[in-house]
């Protein structure tokens, strides 16, 4: 394949499956035509379509591969990946897997302009909700501010995680 249309591939490595009304939101402006992208998906190994469901559905080890091939490769084109990702995951309204893309794209702000109730026992790129500080200690705090009920929420995930002096720190901070 191509570097561009490996590019294409990365796109939808966080994805079990791939309907094609979908194709588009997961694809930067300057994308080929649905029909080129179409063959392009045809031909690749490990990758079936369903035509009664109209969605691609990739074999795990073709996911494996492709979210490692995304995880060394360039660090804009990783991070602008996994964000399109979060935002079609918070489109559909699943938020864990919105937060764990975010997560894995550093975008703080956009971690904390979801809702993050009910996700404390989730995982995010193998990070526990409980764990997360990192979110709290890299996000500046004027985008903190903006979001107070998601800290908070944080914050709750560092106490239920017994991290009773990060929480106190936090908790702190956002008074």
């Amino acid at each position: 394949l191509e570097p561009e249309e490996r590019k294409i591939l990365l796109r939808f490595c966080h994805f079990e499956w791939i309907g094609l009304k979908y194709i588009d939101e997961l694809l930067p402006e300057e994308k080929p035509d649905t029909g080129e992208i179409q063959a392009l998906l045809a031909r690749v190994p490990l990758l079936e379509f369903h035509e009664s469901q109209q969605r691609y559905i990739p074999h795990e080890l073709l996911l494996s591969f492709l979210r490692f091939q995304l995880v060394i490769a360039d660090e804009k084109f990783h991070n602008e990946v996994c964000r399109r990702a979060g935002d079609v995951y918070y489109h559909w309204k699943w938020t864990a897997k919105a937060v764990e893309c975010y997560y894995m794209a550093n975008d703080y702000e956009k971690i904390l302009s979801c809702n993050l109730a009910g996700l404390l026992m989730e995982q995010f790129d193998g990070v526990s909700y409980q764990e997360a500080r990192d979110v709290l200690n890299n996000c500046p705090l004027q985008i903190q501010n903006k979001y107070p009920i998601s800290v908070l929420r944080l914050c709750y995930g560092l106490f239920a995680g017994t991290a009773f002096d990060d929480f106190e720190k936090y908790m702190a901070g956002a008074k």
